[in-house]
């Protein structure tokens, strides 16, 4: 809870920039990530995102999906979560010990969390790699934006990175046939 606090507090104390529809990679300041630091977050393995949106946008959706016989299944996530801040907003999204995280604040509602309990753990003998939006990305209202995959193996195999865009395309995912494959997305809606 303490952990949660201490983000909910970095978070408020950073704002976002430029009008327009987008979302992209929070830009902190140095005192910032120190802070990050000391609370080991999800040992590192996290992303803070600043996004913006007009006025027409009043909603987003947050899906965690998983990877079954070629398809993407909704695995968990938040519904039509509100933001009353002035078209835009901060959210962290982490995996830690097994479990997917997402944190967003607002000014509002407080603190807006999710924390869903992967089927498989970090145990001795899975290994993992995390893909996460890497540049910035331009909101359309209504669609879908991956914005992490999280791929588990068994540690004697191998792991290929892929980008968070193979959401939509997932041959190389297929191909592989890894044991499991999580991929989490946003959709702004209006």
């Amino acid at each position: 809870m303490k952990k949660i606090l201490l983000i909910a507090i970095i978070l408020f104390l950073v704002g976002c920039g430029n009008s327009e529809k987008y979302i992209d990679e929070a830009k902190l300041n140095k005192d910032q990530k120190e802070i990050l630091k000391l609370t080991n977050i999800g040992d590192g393995n996290y992303r803070i995102y600043d996004f913006k949106v007009d006025d027409k946008a009043k909603k987003f959706k947050l899906n965690l999906y998983k990877r079954d016989k070629n398809e993407w299944v909704k695995y968990s996530g938040l519904h039509d979560v509100n933001f009353k801040e002035t078209n835009g907003g901060r959210f962290l999204v982490y995996l830690s010990k097994g479990e997917f995280n997402f944190v967003f604040l607002d000014e509002d509602q407080g603190t807006v969390c999710l924390s869903s309990p992967l089927e498989i753990n970090e145990e001795e003998g899975i290994a993992y790699i995390s893909s996460y939006l890497s540049h910035r990305y331009d909101i359309k209202y209504n669609e879908e934006i991956p914005i992490g995959i999280y791929i588990f193996e068994d540690s004697n195999k191998s792991i290929e990175s892929v980008d968070v865009d193979e959401f939509f395309k997932t041959d190389r995912i297929d191909q592989n046939n890894y044991r499991e494959v999580y991929a989490v997305t946003i959709k702004f809606e209006d």
